[in-house]
């Protein structure tokens, strides 16, 4: 039982013990705050930019897609020409013979293909388009699969 002052010590301890948690919430909502706003906008700025430079990764790795598609089609109109009907390899470096050769012999269970059909494509007479997406397509033998 408390009488007198002991009653005025016990309130003030209890005002002074909340008031305490009171400074201890706000100073904690205080570094918090601070804390994420330190961490947070660094971490989303770095977020954008890998998203960026994924992006732009995508990007060029789609135009290099594009480009072999389109090298892979001239190649095809070229091989349709009636001197390069299907079936056929074409290969664009002449040291490649041996393995255009050894390409032909993968393919034999499907397709036949005689070494008459094995041609090849010089990339001195193709347009400069044409160079340019063989170049940057990487493509060194084509092979031509159907019916004459």
């Amino acid at each position: 039982m408390l009488i007198g002052g002991d009653v005025t010590r016990a309130v003030n301890r209890e005002v002074t013990l909340v008031d305490t948690a009171a400074k201890v919430a706000e100073r904690v909502k205080k570094w918090s705050t601070t804390f994420l706003y330190f961490a947070l906008v660094p971490t989303v700025l770095l977020a954008l930019a890998a998203t960026f430079w994924i992006g732009k990764s995508f990007l060029t790795l789609h135009d290099i897609a594009n480009n072999s598609k389109r090298t892979v089609e001239d190649v095809l109109k070229q091989a349709k020409r009636p001197t390069l009907l299907p079936p056929c390899i074409l290969y664009f470096d002449p040291n490649l013979r041996t393995q255009a050769v050894k390409a032909r012999d993968l393919v034999k269970t499907v397709q036949n293909i005689p070494d008459t059909r094995i041609l090849y494509s010089d990339p001195k007479v193709l347009t400069s388009d044409q160079r340019e997406l063989l170049d940057l397509s990487h493509i060194d033998i084509v092979i031509v699969l159907g019916q004459p």
